[in-house]
């Protein structure tokens, strides 16, 4: 198997490895969904039968039926979540759920490692919370749900997000009520975060585990790009041999590569631009007229004499008056590089004659 060969099969099952766009959400659209406050806020307000949203103990009674013998607690909670809790050396308790004979400590981590600390956690419970027949219960919510803490357990928001969907399953909601609607949305958005870390993780292994071969995609891509910037220059140049010219490829530009002409002493740029998206690639050829008198180079009904000396070339054009700026567009929703050639060169024919007449 030739490398190329071997190249497009490491690049099919790469694909699995790329970005799938989610549904929006109100918190991925708020930019809200690393923040651990505003979600562990949100918890807190649905686990709380007697908060406002209508909705009773099925936040938390899903809650519980991710935690081992939660089913033999009591069903509900006698007092508001407790948030932001300080210990006696200062660190702060993400959240404490207090029943009847039962105190759950809570620590909500989206994404950062399992660091915190959790001996002064303990220490604050067997002080402030443990009483006869009360039990202390530490749990650990993750994306993950993994918990490698002695005595803590680890919940992960699928099986939250699941659990308290059976129980929404159980109830009906009026119609009118928002927070039935936002719920959902809030689960929906515990359940992306998820899939989002997740695929983090997939990708960091697939590319540390595959080095080798990205660095071969790599160097073949940067091989293309080199061969493709002397096909436009043995294009190009028989066009400007009365000018000193110079073609450069800006392989970090934004989608794709691009290839920038310079010539005309300084007055004229062209930049050839390739634009990928999925597997299209539409291609652009774009043209800068600089340094050049815009309201000089109009004819007597008013029109620039650049529109209609491109009339039949371009898709758009561009006038920046301020800075005596010129610029023409011609894009195409398909790749063919002999008619994208061949575009070019007509292009550098106009300018040539533009330049000729009207800059020289």
């Amino acid at each position: 198997m030739s490398e190329i060969e071997a190249s497009k099969n490491f690049l099919e099952d790469a694909k699995t490895h790329f970005p799938v766009k989610k549904p929006l959400n109100i918190f991925s659209l708020m930019k809200l969904d690393h923040y651990e406050n505003p979600i562990t806020d949100l918890l807190a307000f649905f686990l709380y039968d007697k908060n406002d949203h209508g909705l009773g103990n099925v936040f938390f009674q899903g809650f519980l039926d991710c935690i081992p013998n939660g089913d033999i607690l009591g069903r509900e909670l006698i007092c508001k979540p407790q948030r932001e809790v300080s210990t006696e050396d200062g660190k702060r308790i993400d959240l404490i759920l207090s029943g009847a004979d039962f105190s759950i400590i809570v620590e909500n981590k989206i994404r950062h490692s399992a660091v915190n600390p959790f001996k002064s956690y303990v220490e604050y419970a067997e002080k402030h919370l443990m009483e006869d027949e009360v039990k202390i219960i530490y749990v650990l919510l993750s994306p993950g749900g993994q918990s490698e803490k002695k005595n803590w357990i680890g919940v992960s928001y699928p099986n939250l997000v699941s659990a308290i969907r059976k129980r929404l399953l159980t109830i009906s909601p009026k119609k009118e009520n928002k927070w039935y609607m936002f719920s959902e949305e809030f689960l929906n958005h515990l359940a992306s975060l998820t899939e989002k870390y997740e695929m983090q993780d997939k990708n960091k292994d697939f590319v540390f585990s595959n080095l080798a071969n990205i660095r071969k995609l790599e160097r073949i891509k940067k091989n293309v790009y080199n061969i493709y910037e002397r096909d436009i220059s043995e294009k190009i140049f028989p066009f400007l041999q009365n000018f000193k010219k110079k073609v450069s490829c800006k392989t970090s530009w934004p989608n794709g590569p691009r290839w920038e002409i310079e010539s005309w002493n300084g007055a004229v740029k062209i930049i050839l631009y390739y634009k990928s998206v999925g597997n299209n690639v539409t291609p652009q050829i774009r043209i800068y007229v600089y340094k050049i008198n815009i309201d000089k180079y109009k004819n007597e009904d008013g029109q620039i004499l650049l529109e209609k000396h491109f009339s039949d070339w371009y898709n758009k054009t561009n006038i920046d008056s301020k800075r005596n700026k010129f610029e023409v567009d011609w894009t195409s929703d398909v790749f063919v590089e002999d008619m994208v050639f061949s575009k070019l060169i007509s292009g550098i024919e106009k300018i040539n004659t533009f330049y000729k007449d009207f800059i020289e």
